[in-house]
Parts: C-alpha cells; sequence; structure tokens
C-alpha cells in the first residue's frame, strides 16, 4: 500500500508540473516579435478566447517580473494580444513564458537591440503574399515557408520585408494562410521583423495591420499598423514607407526625417519601400519616386534601397545608392515582359542572374554590417524550397572585377558598374517555369 501510495503522490506530482509548466496555451498564431529597441520589444500572439495572460520575464529563468497583455477582438473569432515591455537593458538575452490562471507556456527567448554601434546581420524580402501557383504542388506554400525558416536559422538579428504580405490584407484567411502561419510562425516566433507595408494591404482597418506594432505609432496621427516610419539599431539608421501614405510621407515628413538621422551619425542609412524607383521587369519603376524619393536618397546618403512590387529579382547602383528588388517571396512573374533597360540596373531583370533567366528566382536578402563595411547576399531557392545558395554579392566596398561572383580582399573597393557571376562552386539546375508548357503548346 506504501509503495503504491508513494507512486500515485510521484504520478500526480509529474502530472502538475506538466500542466503548470510543459504545458502551451492554445495559440492560433504563437507569440512573436515586434518593434524590438534597446529598452524595449513588443510581442504578439492570437487564440481564440479572450483570457486575462500575464508575461513572466526576466534575465534568467527565473521569469521574476510580470505584466499583463491586452487583447482586442480580430472580429474574426480570435482575439489579437500584444504587451509592451519597457525598461529593458540594451543587447540582453531575456526569458520569457505567457502564464494563464496557473497554466505556464513554454519559456521562449528574445534579445534587445544594442544601444552603440556594433556588426548585426538583418534579412530582407517581399511579395510573400501567396501560393506558389503550381510551381510546387505538393506544398503550395513552398518555398516561402523554407525561405523564412532558413532566414532566422541563419541567425540574422532583426528583418524587414518591402511589403504585399498576403493576396488581400484585408482577408482574415488571406492573412492566416500568408502571413500568420508563415512569416510569424517561422520567421517572428525568434525573429522581430519591420514591414514597409505594399499596395495588397492598402487599408488602415485591413486585418493585417492589427497584427503588427511598428514605430509609426510614435508619429501624430498614426498607430501601430498604419504608416511610414524610422528606427535606429547598432547605429544604423532604417526607414520603412508606407505604400498607403508614400506620397505625403516622403513630401511632409522623409527629409525631415533624414536631416534628423544626421545629428546622430549614422553608420549606414537603408530604406526600404514596395515599389522600385527603377525596375525592368513588368514596369519601369515608378517616374514619381524617381523625381521626388531619389533626389532625397542622392543628397542625404542613403546607402541602399530595398523595394519589391516585381516578382523577381534585380539589383542596380546609381550615384553611391544601391537599388534592390527583392521580390521573389512567393509566386514569380514568369509572364511580365521587359519594359525597360536602365543602364545602372545590371543584375536580373533585362539581364540574366546567373543561371536563372532574368532575375526570376525564389530568393531573400541578407545584410551582414561590420563596423567599415556592410555585405548583402542574395540567398536562392528552389520551388519546394530546397536551398540553392548565394546567388548576388553586393555592398559599400565591392566591386567583382574578374566577373566570378565571389568578392574576396583584392575586390574590396568602392562600386561602381559591377556586375554579378556564376560563383565557382555552384552546380547548373533547372528552376521550371510554370508557363513553359503554355507556351509551347501555344
Amino acid at each position: 500500500m506504501k509503495i503504491t501510495f508513494r507512486f500515485s503522490i510521484i504520478y500526480l506530482y509529474l502530472f502538475i508540473s506538466v500542466i503548470s509548466y510543459g504545458h502551451d496555451l492554445p495559440w492560433l498564431t504563437a507569440p512573436y516579435l515586434q518593434n524590438v529597441k534597446p529598452n524595449g520589444i513588443t510581442i504578439m500572439w492570437e487564440i481564440k478566447e479572450k483570457k486575462d495572460i500575464y508575461i513572466n520575464y526576466s534575465t534568467d529563468q527565473t521569469l521574476k517580473k510580470s505584466k499583463q497583455a491586452r487583447s482586442n477582438d480580430s472580429k474574426h473569432d480570435s482575439h489579437i494580444y500584444k504587451v509592451e515591455l519597457i525598461d529593458l537593458k540594451p543587447g540582453t538575452t531575456y526569458y520569457y513564458r505567457m502564464s494563464h490562471e496557473g497554466i505556464h507556456s513554454y519559456i521562449r527567448t528574445f534579445r534587445t537591440a544594442p544601444l552603440s554601434p556594433q556588426p548585426f546581420s538583418f534579412g530582407v524580402w517581399s511579395d510573400s503574399q501567396g501560393h506558389n501557383r503550381g510551381a510546387y504542388n505538393i506544398d503550395i506554400h513552398e518555398p516561402t515557408k523554407s525561405m523564412m525558416k532558413h532566414m532566422a536559422d541563419s541567425g540574422v538579428n532583426i528583418a524587414l520585408t518591402s511589403g504585399d504580405l498576403a493576396e488581400n490584407g484585408g482577408n482574415y484567411q488571406d492573412v492566416r494562410n500568408y502571413f500568420l502561419d508563415r512569416i510569424a510562425k517561422y520567421l517572428g516566433q525568434s525573429v522581430p521583423f519591420f514591414p514597409a507595408w505594399g499596395n495588397h494591404e492598402p487599408n488602415r482597418q485591413d486585418i493585417i495591420r492589427k497584427f503588427a506594432d511598428t514605430p509609426a505609432k510614435n508619429r501624430t496621427g498614426m498607430d501601430p499598423g498604419w504608416g511610414s516610419y524610422s528606427f535606429d539599431y547598432a547605429g544604423v539608421h532604417f526607414i520603412c514607407i508606407d505604400f498607403s501614405t508614400m506620397k505625403e510621407d516622403i513630401k511632409t515628413w522623409l527629409e525631415d526625417d533624414l536631416k534628423s538621422s544626421l545629428s546622430n551619425n549614422p553608420r549606414y542609412t537603408f530604406l526600404f519601400i514596395h515599389v522600385p524607383p527603377y525596375c525592368e521587369l513588368w514596369i519601369d519603376g515608378d517616374k514619381w519616386l524617381r523625381s521626388r524619393l531619389v533626389p532625397l536618397l542622392e543628397l542625404y546618403g542613403v546607402d541602399a534601397v530595398f523595394s519589391g512590387h516585381t516578382h523577381e529579382y534585380e539589383r542596380g547602383y546609381k550615384e553611391h545608392v544601391h537599388y534592390i528588388i527583392t521580390g521573389g517571396g512567393s509566386w514569380l512573374d514568369w509572364e511580365e515582359p521587359i519594359v525597360k533597360d536602365w543602364e545602372h540596373m545590371f543584375v536580373g531583370g533585362a539581364k540574366n542572374l546567373a543561371e536563372f533567366r532574368h532575375g526570376l528566382i525564389n530568393e531573400y536578402v541578407r545584410v551582414d554590417v561590420q563596423m567599415d563595411e556592410w555585405i548583402g547576399t542574395m540567398h536562392a531557392f528552389q520551388p519546394n524550397g530546397d536551398y540553392i545558395g548565394v546567388r548576388d554579392r553586393f555592398g559599400s566596398m565591392m566591386k567583382d572585377t574578374n566577373g566570378d561572383g565571389l568578392l574576396t580582399g583584392s575586390e574590396r573597393m568602392m562600386p561602381s558598374n559591377y556586375l554579378t557571376g556564376l560563383p565557382s562552386d555552384a552546380k547548373k539546375i533547372s528552376v521550371t517555369d510554370p508557363t513553359k508548357k503554355k507556351k509551347n503548346a501555344e
């Protein structure tokens, strides 16, 4: 009887422990990271019911601090939760978990932004708005899922997107399929990300914007999911332009922001905007942006502009500004024509990129920021999510003088009209063009 009683006590203790410490809450969208700063961060998640949920956190696993989360009804049979942590230590790893009536989630971690300049890396992508449109029917959500996983696993500190994150940002099911179950799930749980909204999420009340918390809320008349904004990370200035407020923000806000940032002597300045000023496939870019935005980029020394809108990869360099289109986040623009051949756009578009026609490849860009230079690499993927490798390199002090696609020490200098080539270790592969059968039939 004593042995049976002891075993019963042990089993009861283990059962209570599992409930209290090893059980995750019933997430519809598990916790993901937003708006990281040196002294704070925002954590968001989604569950079906409205509950009193607290976050327990600290720099160790004692989790001695606590704060209650706020929730809003999504109007789609769920509740969106948000907790903003403040007064944190810069450049510090924190542990956290969510608690509700004695039930605790698994312990997760985040790291605050550094206060002073130091090396770091960030990922960039755009147009992850839909499925692959038949390029890989076994899983229509590839290669976007694998790209987000790869970006997170690569160890980037933050990520930024140039928009179009769902086919219809006002449709909850689209937001669920293409944003919450891919971007928030595979990237956002470990990497804080910042959106520069696109034309597929154009309205202030679009449900996708309710799942974001950006520094735009610090601007008069804007809110956490509406408007352009800027922030600093490790001595680098980042600017995200909202497609829906783009013209007004460029006319009335952007120059003041660029002027203000100069007082902090940023190491580099990167700008993210959905529509590219220059493009060769489908559109030639945007004339208004060329007349109003480009002069500001050149005047205030913006180092690089990252865009999307066109679903492919292009890159160029003009008047000390790099222009990168990283629109390979989901389906590709196979049927769109080349409409312009800009002299300063020399990768993708009207020119083939390595083994790929034009720049038609699924990809994201990683930027490694060092103390005295920054280096960008484009990471390419097969439609099924298999990683191909790096297929383009560029940066602040680089010129591919021998055309091998590899940028070695002797090739590090101020860029001019440099091109990329096929890396010497690359294997020739074939990427299926879903329109090929149709074209052949015609």
